[in-house]
């Protein structure tokens, strides 16, 4: 049975990007176990000089190839982590999470502090974030209210 939104997998094809490939915007996508977020568009430069670098897998846009392979009928729900994992070797500066391994973890849907939030570290510093506007935000909340790892956050 191919993955629906919002009951496999939850996306947004809009958010801040930070991460080895600069700063601009990005996506975010979240399966039970994985948190991925890649590139869409990326801002470089020193000094003077500044300049956009837009981000392709196989010569798409990343939103539209990640959209594509999502609503591909072959790819069903335990499928989903090969294809993310996939995703994140076909982009320089993917950031891929494995919420296995998290030990703290929390979805803030605020103004100023939206959001998903990761730390590997039981307390002390040491989040990750990936910063999300509040509707998006409310939809990654509802997806991961009750998953294992938010237990430490």
């Amino acid at each position: 049975m191919p993955v629906s939104e919002g009951e496999d997998f939850v996306f947004t094809a809009e958010m801040t990007y930070t991460g080895a490939a600069g700063t601009g915007r990005g996506c975010l996508l979240g399966s039970r176990d994985l948190i991925l977020q890649l590139p869409v568009r990326t801002f470089t430069g020193s000094e003077r000089t500044m300049g956009t670098r837009d981000w392709f897998i196989e010569g798409r846009p990343v939103v539209e190839y990640v959209r594509s392979r999502l609503e591909d009928p072959a790819i069903d729900a335990t499928g989903l982590d090969g294809l993310m994992r996939e995703l994140a070797s076909a982009v320089e500066g993917a950031v891929l999470v494995d919420l296995s391994v998290v030990r703290r973890f929390k979805v803030r849907t605020s103004l100023l502090s939206g959001g998903i939030y990761t730390s590997l570290r039981d307390s002390g510093p040491g989040w990750k974030g990936f910063p999300l506007r509040k509707a998006d935000a409310a939809g990654f909340r509802d997806s991961y209210r009750g998953h294992p790892a938010s237990a430490g956050g």
